[in-house]
């Protein structure tokens, strides 16, 4: 009996300690783990129609299933960066030198399944005589984002894999090995509930070599669901701060990492972290410095925050979160993941710009850092924090920038905790000289009750007095004791950070050691890859066709892409229905200008095909086309037409006012560019766009306006220095050019645009 009765207590404490370790948050420094969905992940084998599930293995923790993670992505801190100059840890200062103690993990906020994916399992579209094309969808109804890791990755130069999201904006393009060349990697994160794969060879140019197995899918946690777990709404916790907060929710699961004087972490009151767009006017030091800052998602699961310190494109994080080379490999910088406006949720971002880790440059365990050198070059981008070296003073005013929860950036500048030290509502320093979250070594913590939730470790500390970094967020305030002590940032002063670091701040800038990864930051990516057949001469071959003609005539241009053999187009009458005439066969890149005599002044059908299925812009080629009639240009648009498109040509379609014509190229950072076109004599919106998705796309807009006064042309970027990554914009009127700008300007700009003479600039800033 004694057996059976030790057996049955053994039992029950390894359910218990699975219900802690998993179904329940914790934040460590504001990471934490969390429960996954409880649907379980699908791949949707578009090949035969059926779906992939895999079931992990679950437990029931309050009433409801919990899925345990299926493997575990991060590196333990047990063995020295590959970076690292000391060749064993024995020779390392204690600061560096690695430890087995159990750790803090980022928080996971997305869920795991094992999959065995390949060609094999991909539909086989046909393509065109060009291209082949082979497709497959991967769909969680409801999930964030969706990731993928391939086991392996091998292709031809002549052989690409596309990554899109489910509207078809393009998140990676992958060939050789892969990402960095790695072949066996974490693809770039895509945003939503489907991710959509197409793999293409250029037929009769080589092996088409195409082998690759995709062996892990992680679908991402809604927003709601992950705080939901990583917050107690339980009766029995006591209540923090005034007794108008009885609902406020701790976070929990302080078992799960038995590091000494383990510390939870607490949302201290009411959440006041707030979405960074609502302090873009009314605090813009802060909302401009807060551009330097990152989130990190790692290894499909993962998040934590980072930011770019001096200025050499290093970038600032908790050791716990990247632990090693192989978890920077694993891991995607996101900038710029904001919401769009002040008032969307905290989990919607507009879009973002993403980097690689090339380097750590340095790193501690026992006060939490990491070092980390992005590719490309960030920091002529978004800016970077410069580091106080300074012992923090009792009250100073504070801010910290962050992803809690892996949300969008928030912003935590106002703080309700009765004992928050501060006087006018503003996070202030609490205290200085607090333990160090249970590291062996000692240092003047610095304390607070700024909001900060799993997802926030790595952020900055920053003085609003001097705009500088005063500490690394990295641990939470300890549970129940009704944030008394705060939550804790790793000091940047005297034996804390800036002295191990100072001399890489300092140091030149040195070379991009791998390519980035990223597209050029100041020209558009080239047109026609390496291994594309190209046209002779300096310029496109042109194709132009002219007749006589007694009926009404349609003239036609059309600039074909790198794969123009894939694309034709049809002209059809409708009285009777039959085709008049037609085009295709051209030369790639080519520009077609034909002129063409209708049957008679009825309506008539122009059918633009692709036999691929992706048009002739964007991407693959600059395309678009223009259509007359009598002389008069009807349109004028991208040849984003996918597999097909159909335009009415008749005299319905003849603007017979006042026709304006906006030919718009996105710069890098589309999702930042919106613009509008305001009749001045209604004050009416006659036309407006924006955000886009795609970089340097070319947009084409004809607008038919009813009034022969003047209009408004406004056109604004979000990060306020305008299109000056690689975009312009040009406007017409009655085919007389207006505007021709290279895109600089700052937050907006607007025009006047007068029947006569240029337009003159009437607002800006």
């Amino acid at each position: 009996m004694p057996n059976k009765v030790a057996l049955i207590v053994c039992w029950v404490i390894l359910v218990v300690a699975a219900a802690v370790g998993i179904g329940l948050g914790v934040d460590w420094g504001s990471e934490a783990i969390v429960p996954a969905a409880s649907a379980s992940s699908k791949a949707v084998d578009t090949a035969n129609g059926t779906t992939l599930t895999v079931e992990p293995p679950s437990i029931a923790v309050g009433g409801r299933p919990t899925f345990l993670p299926t493997n575990e992505p991060f590196s333990q801190p047990t063995s020295v960066p590959t970076d690292e100059p000391s060749a064993s840890p024995s020779d390392m200062p204690s600061s560096l030198a690695p430890t087995t103690l159990p750790g803090a993990t980022p928080l996971i906020v997305g869920n795991s399944t094992q999959v065995s994916i390949s060609l094999r399992s991909f539909t086989d579209e046909g393509g065109s005589t060009v291209r082949s094309k082979f497709t497959y969808s991967i769909e969680e109804p409801g999930a964030s984002y969706v990731s993928i890791h391939f086991a392996s990755f091998d292709f031809s130069k002549e052989c690409s894999m596309e990554i899109s999201d489910a509207d078809g904006v393009l998140v990676a393009e992958y060939t050789l090995q892969g990402r960095r060349n790695l072949g066996s990697f974490w693809a770039r994160h895509v945003e939503g509930d489907t991710l959509s794969l197409l793999v293409f060879c250029l037929l009769g140019a080589g092996e088409n070599k195409v082998d690759f197995e995709i062996d892990e899918v992680v679908t991402g946690l809604p927003d709601e669901l992950i705080v939901e777990d990583i917050l107690d709404d339980s009766a029995n916790r006591p209540s923090i701060g005034d007794g108008a907060l009885n609902t406020t929710r701790y976070l929990r699961a302080q078992d799960l990492f038995p590091i000494q004087n383990h510390r939870e972490m607490a949302r201290c009151g009411r959440d006041d972290s707030t979405n960074a767009k609502c302090y873009m006017d009314s605090h813009p030091t802060e909302y401009d410095l807060g551009k330097a800052i990152s989130r990190l998602k790692i290894a499909g699961r993962g998040t934590c925050t980072g930011w770019l310190v001096g200025p050499n494109n290093l970038l600032m994080t908790n050791h716990h979160c990247i632990r090693g080379v192989d978890d920077m490999e694993k891991t995607d910088f996101q900038f710029m993941a904001e919401g769009a406006s002040c008032n969307v949720g905290k989990g919607s971002t507009a879009g973002y710009d993403v980097y690689d880790g090339i380097e750590i440059v340095n790193f501690s365990y026992q006060k939490d850092y990491a070092l980390i050198r992005l590719d490309g070059d960030p920091a002529s981008k978004y800016g970077y924090l410069d580091i106080d070296d300074r012992v923090a003073t009792v009250g100073e005013t504070i801010f910290i920038p962050g992803h809690p929860a892996g949300r969008a950036k928030q912003f935590s500048i106002m703080d309700t905790q009765s004992n928050s030290g501060a006087s006018d509502g503003r996070c202030a320093i609490l205290d200085v000289g607090g333990d160090s979250c249970g590291y062996s070594t000692r240092y003047n913590s610095i304390q607070y009750t700024c909001d900060t939730l799993g997802g926030s470790s790595g952020s900055p500390v920053i003085s609003v007095d001097t705009g500088k970094v005063l500490g690394l967020h990295h641990c939470g305030a300890i549970a129940n004791t009704n944030c008394r002590d705060g939550n804790l940032a790793v000091p940047m002063e005297g034996p804390g950070i800036f002295q191990e670091i100072k001399e890489f701040l300092e140091a030149p800038i040195p070379k991009t050691p791998f390519p980035s990864t990223s597209p050029p930051t100041t020209s558009p990516p080239t047109l026609q890859p390496s291994f594309l057949p190209t046209t002779s001469g300096t310029a496109p071959p042109t194709v132009e066709v002219t007749s006589r003609c007694f009926a009404p005539k349609m003239k036609i241009e059309i600039q074909l892409d790198n794969y123009a053999a894939e694309t034709r187009w049809e002209l059809w009458q409708t009285d009777p229905p039959r085709m008049i005439t037609g085009g295709g066969g051209y030369e790639n890149n080519a520009l077609v200008e034909e002129e063409h005599c209708l049957a008679d002044d009825g309506l008539h059908y122009l059918r633009f095909f692709d036999d691929f299925g992706d048009g002739f812009c964007c991407g693959k080629g600059n395309g678009y086309y223009k259509i007359w009639y009598q002389g008069f240009q009807i349109y004028h648009n991208n040849g984003a037409i996918g597999n097909f498109t159909e335009l009415e040509i008749s005299p319905d379609q003849v603007c017979l006012d006042v026709l304006m014509h906006l030919t718009l190229q996105t710069d890098r950072y589309p999702v930042e560019t919106t613009w509008e076109l305001l009749d001045d004599s209604s004050g009416l919106v006659l036309a407006s766009g924006g955000p886009y998705f795609e970089r340097y796309q070319w947009v084409e807009e004809s607008i038919c306006g009813t009034s022969f006064g003047s209009y408004t042309f406004t056109i604004r970027d979000s990060f306020k220095d305008g299109l000056s990554a690689g975009g312009s914009f040009t406007l017409t009127r009655d085919n007389e050019v207006k505007i021709e700008s290279d895109g600089v300007f700052e937050r907006f700009v607007s025009y006047s645009i007068p029947s006569l003479g240029p337009a003159e600039i009437i607002n800006q800033g």
